[in-house]
């Protein structure tokens, strides 16, 4: 599905060197890519589960990506994005170290 190497997929984020509070989150080119939403859907569970233990060890940390989440589905450029993000996580990070037929 996807080639050797890592990838970075998320519903938003800071364009480089703008990280602060006053910029804004940009729509993350990673969900024109075909494969993205396809493995996205097919990870519902895992997301689910992730959420759950992440309430359990860590429910501020859970609190607080909830929020920011929901503050990503009110922006205008993110809305679509965030609305069919299935994790509570705002990033996940996709290493690939071989392919599979």
């Amino acid at each position: 599905m996807f080639s050797i190497g890592k990838l970075t997929v998320s519903p938003g984020y800071f364009m480089q060197s703008h990280e602060w509070l006053a910029d804004h989150l940009k729509a993350s080119a990673t969900r024109k890519v075909p494969e993205v939403p396809e493995w996205l859907q097919q990870t519902p569970w895992l997301q689910e589960f992730l959420a759950r233990v992440l309430q359990v060890v860590h429910p501020s940390l859970h609190d607080a990506c909830s929020q920011t989440l929901s503050a990503m589905g009110s922006t205008p450029d993110l809305q679509a994005a965030a609305s069919r993000w299935p994790a509570i996580f705002e990033v996940i990070e996709l290493i690939i170290n071989h392919d599979t037929p």
